[in-house]
């Protein structure tokens, strides 16, 4: 009989075991059980493999499988969500906000 595997995993074809359902990149979890979505700050390659911490000046959404690097002119701490734009820079992405906006994908541009 066919099976579902849990939300965020998925199995090689003909597979015949819950067990052989691994969680995709962007979650992480035990084989065969539920996955969880990766949190903000942090990377999961998939399988059961724990979240990994972005590193300073990198930022990773939920459910990031990789941290991505700031743009010009931006910086993070570690573990976070988004980038900071410099002081005097704004986020062009982000309604136009001025000073310290966050750059959420286009970087920053002078003003």
């Amino acid at each position: 009989a066919a099976y579902a595997c849990p939300e965020g995993a998925w199995s090689p074809a003909r597979s015949i075991h819950i067990d052989e359902c691994v969680c995709q990149p962007g979650y992480y979890g035990l084989n065969g059980q539920a996955c969880t979505v990766c949190p903000s700050g942090y990377s999961c390659e998939g399988g059961w493999q724990q979240p990994v911490e972005c590193l300073a000046n990198t930022h990773a959404a939920p459910g990031s499988s990789v941290c991505s690097a700031c743009s010009g002119n931006s910086t993070s701490g570690l573990g976070a969500l988004t980038c900071t734009c410099a002081e005097g820079d704004f986020d062009s992405s982000y309604f136009g906000k001025f000073s310290s906006g966050t750059c959420w994908r286009n970087g920053c541009e002078d003003i």
